[in-house]
Formats: C-alpha cells, structure tokens, sequence
C-alpha cells in the first residue's frame, strides 16, 4: 500500500480530510509517497468552497503560518479564518522539516461558523476526536519514516548540488501541488534552497518558456475542466478556485491562449447558456 491508498483508506475510516504539505524536494523523489493532486490541498467541501472565493489565499496564509511553528517537531492544532479546525503533524527527519500533515475538518468546541450553503456542520473537536488524531497521525508517521528509510535517500537530505533534471521535476510538482495559490519563483526556489535568478534562468533553458508561463498553463487546464464539468460555477469563482487572483486577468489570458472567452467556450461545450450568477467585476480579487 502507497501512502496516497492508506489516506484515502484513514479518510473512510476515520470521516476525516488529510492533506498533506511538502516542505522538503526530498519527498517528491520518493515513489511510495506520492499523492494524487486533491491529497496535497485541503479538499473538504467547506474548505473548497471558500478557497473558490479567493484563489485559495487565506488557506496558504494560514498555512504557512502554522508551518513555521512546526520546525520544532511538536504537533499543533490551528484555526483558520473562516473557523476551521486541524491537527497538523509535522514529518521532522535529523531536525529537517520535511512536510506537514493536515487533519480536519473540525471546529472548535466553543466557536460557532458561517456554513456556506449546502455545506454540512463539521465535528467539534472533542477530547475523543483529539485521541482519535493521535492515533492516525502516529501510524502515517511510522509509515512515512519508514518508506524514507527503505528508499535510500535518507542521505540525500543535506545535498546542496543536484542535476538539472531535479530542479525540472520539482518544478513540475511544486506546480501541480500548489498550482490554485498565488505562488512565485521565489516560494519554489526558497523550497530548493536555491537563488530565485539562477532557478528561473535555468527553467528557462531547459524548457524554453518561464515558470510563471508553466504556472499558467496548468491553471488554464484546470479552468477548462471546470468550465466544462462545474457549469454551476461562475466565471469568477473558477478563476479563482484554479489560482488566478483576479478574473478579469484571468478572462484575458483565457482568450489569449484559446481564442474564445471563458464564457464562450462553456457555451460551446454545453450547446446551451449555464445558469447565470455574479459578474467578474462584482467579484473580490
């Protein structure tokens, strides 16, 4: 069993969400632990509904804040904006923090939350869903140092120079895992430990075109996903939920790239005009 099967087994198991964080490249090299795409974002419904509403920023926000009280090794519950609750464990390997773990959805025992519609009310976090989170992140945090060491690139933790074919394939994960935040160079190239000019410079010649161009590309095939299957959703909300902060921008770069708006092309591929809703311009960016 990969790492990627025993989540989506725990999640059945235990009514839980769990995502997962990589803070160290080292983890994309190793094979057991790859995830599928929704297992390295936050993917319950209350959570996708709000990411949807503002290109996923508080979500990253939040999340990076309670990835630098993690260096410590201790595990944490956070709250974020909108009244969520998680457990978050850190994966520490020689004082290394390699990824962060996410455990919800929750809400605070003492808290009340604005439930977007349709969305039912999370679980609070009882004494007996603490012990619960214990229990899980204990055993996929046996499993993970486990398939570190089995892996042999334990050593590797501390290398400095690596080929030009790692900082290429780490570009290409880092972009598929955060691909629906507002990312930049700098976040791949703090992650690599490298300087932002070099790592740009050097995506450049290997690929030809940019990292901002790859990052737009791959949020550009998501747009069309979900202008094809969530014809529920509005032009902004889709925008925004495939990581462009404004959608406006994102229209013109939608046209640019295939000739036709965003709301041409969902009329061409359901023959018909989808239900109506806000503006772009009326929506926060």
């Amino acid at each position: 069993m990969n790492l990627a099967s025993l989540l989506q087994l725990l999640e059945e198991l235990y009514s839980l969400n769990i995502s997962f964080e990589i803070c160290h490249p080292l983890l994309y090299r190793i094979r057991a632990l790859r995830l599928d795409m929704k297992q390295y974002q936050h993917h319950s419904p209350f959570c996708q509904y709000y990411k949807s509403r503002d290109g996923s920023q508080s979500c990253y926000e939040n999340k990076s804040r309670i990835i630098r009280k993690l260096r410590d090794g201790k595990c944490r519950e956070s709250v974020c904006d909108y009244g969520i609750c998680e457990y978050a464990l850190p994966i520490l390997r020689h004082d290394l923090l390699l990824g962060v773990f996410f455990f919800g959805t929750f809400i605070r025992e003492e808290r009340n939350v604005r439930l977007p519609p349709g969305i039912e009310m999370p679980e609070r976090m009882k004494p007996e869903i603490r012990k619960k989170l214990r229990m899980v992140a204990s055993l996929i945090q046996d499993y993970v140092q486990r398939e570190i060491s089995r892996s042999g690139m334990a050593e590797l933790l501390n290398e400095r120079t690596h080929s030009e074919q790692f900082y290429l394939e780490n570009c290409r994960d880092f972009i598929e895992q955060h691909f629906q935040e507002n990312i930049a160079l700098a976040d791949l190239a703090e992650q690599l430990g490298v300087n932002a000019n070099y790592l740009g410079g050097l995506l450049h010649k290997l690929q030809k075109e940019s990292f901002r161009t790859q990052l737009t590309r791959r949020r550009l095939r998501e747009a069309k996903e979900w202008l094809t299957t969530r014809y529920d959703c509005s032009v902004s909300d889709v925008a925004f939920a495939c990581g462009f902060q404004d959608s406006n921008y994102f229209s013109m770069v939608f046209r640019r790239a295939f000739g036709i708006s965003p709301k041409a092309y969902r009329r061409l591929k359901h023959g018909k005009n989808t239900p109506g809703s806000r503006s772009p311009s009326g929506e926060k960016s």
